[in-house]
């Protein structure tokens, strides 16, 4: 793949996940970084790839990452500020959060909010 398909998988993935909107509220570098791990799953020809323990068929996670929306990332990024346990491998963590990201967040969020109403 050429830079400049690269480009324009990197500009879709942007307009995809609401780029500017994002940036308002997150650091652009950290926005950055994971449009750049998207983008490059993306463009990837790598017949599988691991993600957790597991080997996964890239056709499997170009989908999934495919789905990804300004929800999908916001919740990634508020998960990764919340994380107080050291993360070894960055990459690896990012790719998974992201993987998991839209099949996990509505579980997650209506967790949060049933803890906030059992606290009042």
């Amino acid at each position: 793949m050429g830079w400049i398909e690269r480009c324009d998988f990197t500009e879709r993935v942007k307009n995809q996940i609401g780029y500017a909107s994002i940036c308002e509220r997150y650091a652009h570098e950290d926005v950055d970084a994971l449009v750049e791990l998207i983008t490059e799953i993306l463009c990837s020809t790598a017949g599988e790839i691991r993600l957790g323990k597991e080997q996964i068929p890239i056709e499997i996670i170009q989908s999934r990452f495919r789905q990804l929306t300004q929800m999908h990332i916001e919740y990634v990024l508020d998960s990764l500020q919340k994380t107080t346990t050291k993360i070894n491998h960055i990459k690896a963590y990012l790719l998974t959060a992201l993987y998991n990201a839209p099949t996990t967040m509505g579980f997650f969020y209506s967790a949060e909010v049933r803890h906030d109403f059992s606290r009042k």
